[in-house]
């Protein structure tokens, strides 16, 4: 290795069978050019920018010599019933031409060619999805058909599953200030959109010409509907505007388009869908200039290819982190706003105040904010329009002193996010030198490296944390929902952050909308993609925290070598089927984490019997935010009196989470001890679930209201909180910090971390602890007498006073700050 990085590379020599050092650099000339060690470059970023290491083979095979007849039985029974034989003769018409049977020239050519042989299952994906079928030479349908279905493998990437019918509102936000002759063009190219799930809002700044009058006639004559907002005082400045626009904006995405400029009519049916990948914050066409007539100008073409050569010809999607590394921290390669789209999210109000100091660069700076941690697309299909014209030349900037002090501001901003590279820093200044010595400037404002301050900008070291956060995905369930709530929390403190999810087919739009949109969501098939170290580099990512043991397993399987970067374990109980993983990837993780967070001490039973270092575990409390959300009905819609008592559970509807104990226990006072006046809503779906609906078929009272979102709003309208739960992997649930929020007090199992919670420092409980008792019938009896007990009206204020005194403990905001303080060790001890 020490060879190749030193010298062989410059003799020609190849580092494996799958990377051509000459091939790779002939291909290159920018990577040739810079005198960059290729396969080095290609690691850290030629495979995320779909570079080929070496030339492409695709099989040879000469199918004239295929007998069509020779294709096993069992194969072509085994694809039979989700082989799509129109689907493939559509796209492959030539095989119908030739009278091949699909199903066969599939079995024994398409793959190899990576044909799919349907809309649901792509073939190259897969095998680059699943390196152990890659690896076999097994055609990959078929062992999706035989076997990957019965183990929930995925079949194409959940980004074109998305796209199908990905159709989101885009926020179309016109900020005019006079304008008036360009209006009309501005407005058309708008509604001549292919794309058409628009909300169009156009603003005039208190133009002292007749822009208002153009752009309600414009409006008239095309027949569009929009919303026009007319300010009766001019704001000032144009991020004003923005802010004002976005404020107003109800897309999921925005579209900023200045009010002089204009697009080409199919801008956005190409660049929206990139937003299908959940990751993506910002989507970017091919931007150019033209005249005032409208016509082209050459530049932007150039600016872009100086700023990183070789990569604007086709589309190009990855992280911020790396595109500001590159091409995108040395110009403002997003030279108009109205050539991107981007996530409709809430910047702080520092963000933008920062912003409108700005009068040339403030646009860059809201980028790298917009951005975040996520990616950022380029589709160059779509064109949008820069126009120069007497008004907005930057030429005139060039000499200004703002104009270097602002671009000095902008490198800050980017070295204090991503640390970017010296070679980036350094173009960057080379570019701002150019115009600073072709203008001669330096007798009026002294040496450019001491106005631009080089050497402390070349020595600044990344101040901003980015944190990742590995989850299941948007599933119900407390360990699914606290890395959500964690990740809101630590972005609401100025954190960085990013999630990756093991499984992005199946996601719960409650789940998903609690989440920060300005919160970028990767999914582990990028890092599969990538690789972990290309991956977690080319992402700026500085801490891993992972939640979800699924995403441990797959760290380990990608590399078993140190993991890059400093990695946090929060405990949800996940790792009790680590029991059954093959020891090289226990050994892998017990190795490689540097912290573990546990909240229960049942999360450690896995560790008991394992050598592990104790002082690497910390004991935290769960937590989360009290939403103030009511709930979607009423006491009055489900037919209970105000003076009724109100029993609910809130769970999965799985076994031994307590829902035959909660039917059991209502019958008995129901029936039993004729007490009418009290009601049991039951929150959640599962085949538990059904189980208990079949029993409380003749029961009134009883409420199946389903999955709900907002538990704090139906706690509100409870009286006592049931968690009858003798489930074996309990340990910290979420709604019983959401009834303690509420106040509202708890009969629950005594299992767990349950008695914490509800403990106080006095030693008085919040409600009533059950027994966890094997006897179903003893435990069913001890339910039904507990909640008879607190039917009474001075028990249950009794109970509720000490839910109220316990709630503060359970505060979000503080244990993110907790966390932070953990991760910034975890990144010193690293850097030590």
């Amino acid at each position: 290795a020490a060879h190749y990085l030193l010298a062989g590379w410059k003799l020609g020599y190849d580092p494996s069978p799958d990377f051509s050092t000459t091939w790779y650099l002939e291909q290159n000339p920018d990577i040739a050019r810079g005198d960059i060690n290729p396969f080095v470059h290609w690691v850290l970023h030629g495979r995320a920018e779909q570079r080929p290491g070496c030339p492409k083979t695709t099989a040879a095979i000469d199918e004239t010599q295929i007998d069509w007849s020779a294709c096993l039985e069992e194969e072509h029974a085994a694809i039979r019933d989700w082989f799509d034989p129109e689907f493939y003769l559509e796209h492959h018409p030539d095989v119908a031409a030739r009278g091949i049977d699909p199903a066969a020239h599939y079995l024994l050519a398409g793959w190899k060619l990576g044909y799919d042989p349907s809309p649901d299952f792509s073939t190259t994906w897969y095998l680059e999805r699943y390196p152990d079928i890659s690896r076999s030479k097994q055609n990959p349908f078929v062992h999706w058909c035989s076997w990957g279905r019965h183990e929930l493998r995925e079949t194409q990437s959940y980004v074109e599953k998305a796209q199908r019918d990905f159709r989101p509102r885009v926020s179309v936000i016109v900020p005019n200030y006079k304008h008036a002759p360009y209006l009309p063009q501005r407005i058309r190219s708008i509604a001549e959109q292919s794309y058409d799930n628009l909300e169009i809002i156009i603003l005039d700044d208190c133009s002292p010409d007749n822009s208002q009058e153009v752009i309600r006639q414009t409006v008239a004559e095309l027949g569009i509907d929009a919303r026009l907002e007319f300010n009766e005082v001019n704001s000032g400045n144009v991020f004003a505007q923005w802010q004002k626009g976005l404020s107003l904006a109800t897309g999921e995405l925005i579209w900023i388009c200045e009010s002089d400029d204009y697009c080409a009519p199919d801008f956005l049916r190409h660049v929206v869908p990139a937003f299908a990948d959940q990751a993506v914050n910002i989507a970017f066409g091919r931007i150019q200039f033209c005249d005032a007539a409208g016509d082209f100008m050459e530049g932007l073409d150039g600016y872009r290819e100086s700023a990183e050569p070789g990569i604007w010809s086709k589309t190009l999607i990855r992280p911020a982190a790396q595109w500001f590394n590159g091409g995108f921290g040395v110009n403002n390669v997003i030279a108009n706003v109205g050539g991107c789209v981007f996530r409709r999210m809430e910047l702080p109000q520092h963000v933008w105040d920062t912003a409108r100091t700005f009068r040339i660069c403030g646009d860059w700076y809201l980028y790298i904010h917009i951005a975040g941690a996520g990616k950022i697309a380029y589709e160059p299909r779509s064109i949008a329009w820069f126009r120069q014209h007497g008004a907005n030349t930057s030429a005139s900037n060039f000499h200004q002193l703002y104009y270097y002090d602002e671009n000095r501001r902008i490198l800050e901003e980017l070295v204090r996010h991503w640390g970017i590279a010296s070679a980036t820093r350094n173009n960057f200044l080379k570019k701002v030198a150019a115009q600073y010595y072709h203008f001669g400037l330096e007798e009026t404002f002294g040496l450019f490296d001491e106005l631009m301050q080089r050497d402390t900008l070349m020595a600044a070291k990344r101040k901003q944390l980015h944190v990742q956060l590995h989850f299941l995905g948007f599933h119900t369930g407390g360990g699914e929902l606290f890395p959500i709530n964690l990740a809101n929390a630590l972005a609401a403190t100025g954190v960085t952050v990013s999630m990756l999810a093991v499984d992005m087919i199946q996601i719960n739009s409650d789940m998903r909308a609690k989440l920060d949109p300005r919160i970028p969501v990767y999914h582990v098939q990028d890092m599969i993609r990538f690789g972990r170290e290309a991956f977690l580099h080319n992402a700026g990512v500085s801490v891993i925290n992972s939640h979800v043991a699924a995403s441990d397993v797959s760290l380990a399987v990608l590399d078993d070598g140190p993991v890059e970067k400093p990695y946090v374990v929060t405990l949800h109980g996940s790792y009790v089927g680590l029991d059954e993983a093959p020891n090289g990837i226990v050994d892998w993780i017990l190795r490689n984490v540097n912290q573990w967070i546990y909240t229960a001490d049942r999360n450690l039973e896995f560790f008991e019997t394992r050598d592990v270092d104790w002082d690497n575990f910390v004991k935290l409390p769960n937590a989360m935010p009290r939403d103030d959300r009511p709930a979607a009905f009423t006491r009055e819609d489900l037919g209970i009196a105000e003076a009724d008592v109100v029993f609910t559970m809130v769970a999965r509807g799985v076994k031994r989470k307590g829902w035959r104990a909660a039917i059991h226990a209502f019958r008995h006072l129901r029936e039993k001890r004729d007490l009418s006046n009290i009601h049991l809503l039951l929150v959640g779906e599962g085949q538990a679930t059904e189980t208990a609906r079949k029993l409380a078929e003749d029961l009134e009272g009883v409420h199946f209201l389903g999955y709900q979102s907002e538990i704090n709003g139906i706690l509100r309208l409870s009286d006592c909180l049931l968690l009858p739960s003798r489930f074996e992997g309990e340990s910290y649930p979420l709604c019983l910090i959401q009834a303690l929020q509420e106040h509202v007090p708890a009969i629950a199992t005594d299992i767990g971390e349950i008695r914490s919670m509800m403990t106080d420092e006095d030693g008085r409980v919040a409600g009533i602890l059950l027994k966890n008792l094997r006897d179903s019938r003893a435990y069913f009896a001890e339910l039904a007498q507990h909640m008879e007990d607190i039917c009474e009206t001075t028990l249950r204020k009794e109970l509720a006073a000490i839910a109220a005194k316990r709630a503060p403990i359970f505060d979000m905001v503080q244990l993110a700050e907790t966390y932070c303080d953990i991760f910034m060790q975890v990144q010193s001890d690293r850097c030590a």
